[in-house]
């Protein structure tokens, strides 16, 4: 088999965007403006070829063309593969920095189906998007578990996997939930660290 490539990608930014916009962080230095200021782009997907290149696929060319939820661009600040459904496909995870998340799921190695909405993956309990940034994914429990690491103001999001498939925020229950509220959050990693 070969080896794929998956580039997430945050915003559409340049200079020439970002110059005529005012942010001050004290009334005098010029500070930098927020994700919620920029549009989205989209993850790309470059495909191995070998022996001769790799090939770039927009994963919006992937998806149904009937799924029109997916066609909005992300702002990813991380990625995780894994096989939600266990049916012997990588699926993907995209934490997106104040926009929805993204749980593309594999249809065989055809194309994706955005579905983080319809499984409780896209926004907090409350329906907001979160300053998403590092996640982390395991198997606990014969369940899927997913860590997201967001903004300060925001607590770090543990995904627990739900009988039908879908998931719930368990950050509060197991005890990280307030205490991760005032960190910004990059990384995050499952481990046990008292092996």
């Amino acid at each position: 088999d070969d080896l794929d490539l998956l580039v997430g990608n945050n915003v559409h930014w340049s200079k020439e965007i970002e110059k005529p916009q005012v942010f001050m962080l004290d009334g005098k230095t010029r500070g930098y403006l927020g994700p919620t200021d920029f549009s989205g782009s989209t993850p790309v997907l470059y495909i191995n070829e070998y022996p001769d290149k790799f090939r770039s696929v927009s994963l919006n060319d992937w998806s149904r063309e009937d799924d029109q939820s997916y066609k909005l661009p992300g702002k990813a600040l991380g990625l995780q593969l894994i096989d939600v459904n266990q049916d012997g496909y990588l699926d993907v995870f995209v934490a997106n920095d104040k926009a929805r998340n993204f749980m593309l799921m594999n249809r065989s190695g055809l194309g994706f189906d955005e579905k983080a909405e319809v499984l409780g993956l896209a926004y907090d309990n409350l329906g907001q998007p979160t300053g998403a940034m590092g996640v982390d994914i395991t198997w606990f429990d014969e369940t899927v578990n997913l860590a997201i690491g967001n903004f300060s103001g925001e607590m770090s999001t543990i995904y627990r996997q739900i009988q039908n498939g879908g998931f719930h925020d368990v950050a509060s229950l197991v005890g990280i939930g307030a205490s991760s509220r005032d960190k910004v959050t990059f990384g995050v990693v499952f481990d046990d660290f008292d092996l």
